[in-house]
């Protein structure tokens, strides 16, 4: 791990958890804040459970968690990714938080939909137009989940990638970083952070605009080979894939085929009136 001080450094809390982030990046420092603005304190814990490290080295950015690299030198997105992942964790809970799920999380009187999938897919665009449906927002592309495949609400703030869809909400708590790449969102009406949330039904959805609505159940191996290639990775010392092997078990999967918000919407309602 590098030697002597960051430029940047701020600490997070919750619930009884603090981490550290010192950053030589002003700028992944500053998009980090950003996104976890909810959780800064502006005293420092003087020990906190966790420090998480962005250094700049010659290979790239290079991320360590209490000296422990997380994987090799990398482009500021994948050290963002790395680091957002450890802390989110540590904010969590890390002896409890066995995965951080590629995902977005709504949910009903503590029962949880997850949306999930690879980017491009329409799964934050769903995922916030079942929040503004009545469900309330639980977190978007990184869901912390726990070893009994139940999951941590942390709502972060949504990347909308279009600035016109940004601005046209008008429910946003929070909007930061509009710009012509997109922004930030926050809904008003969020899961209050550290609630459990128990997953009843993982949805993959996939935007399709030639294509016919459709709901199609898919096995528990088709589910856990989607989380685990489209960014949900397992945390902790033992990184084990068992958090995740237990939600696949536990939670039926769907592929979720629409050409327009309202007839996903629909057949969420479906799904959820079936027997």
């Amino acid at each position: 791990p590098p030697d002597g001080a960051a430029a940047f450094e701020t600490t997070f809390h919750h619930a009884g958890h603090s981490c550290r982030l010192m950053s030589d990046s002003a700028e992944l420092f500053g998009q980090i804040a950003t996104l976890l603005c909810d959780f800064r304190v502006f005293k420092a814990h003087s020990s906190p459970h966790s420090t998480v490290r962005i250094a700049e080295v010659a290979e790239g950015m290079a991320v360590f968690q209490d000296g422990r690299p997380l994987w090799r030198a990398g482009t500021p997105d994948e050290a963002r990714f790395l680091a957002m992942q450890a802390l989110i964790a540590a904010l969590t809970g890390d002896d409890a938080t066995s995965a951080i799920l590629h995902a977005g999380l709504v949910a009903k009187d503590s029962a949880g939909l997850l949306l999930a999938g690879t980017t491009g897919r329409g799964k934050t665009t769903l995922t916030l137009a079942l929040a503004e449906a009545g469900w309330a927002f639980a977190g978007d592309d990184m869901i912390a989940l726990r070893a009994d495949g139940t999951a941590t609400a942390l709502p972060l703030g949504a990347h909308l990638k279009q600035t016109k869809d940004l601005l046209a909400r008008k429910d946003a708590r929070v909007v930061a970083w509009c710009d012509a790449a997109g922004g930030l969102y926050w809904p008003r009406h969020a899961v209050p952070p550290g609630s459990p949330i128990d997953i009843r039904a993982i949805l993959l959805p996939h935007y399709a605009p030639d294509h016919a609505p459709a709901l199609m159940a898919v096995s528990p191996e088709t589910a856990l080979e989607t989380l685990v290639t489209t960014g949900s990775e397992p945390v902790g010392t033992t990184r084990s894939l068992s958090g995740i092997a237990t939600l696949v078990n536990t939670a039926p999967a769907y592929t979720l085929t629409y050409a327009a918000t309202a007839q996903a919407l629909d057949l969420v309602a479906d799904l959820l009136q079936a027997p």
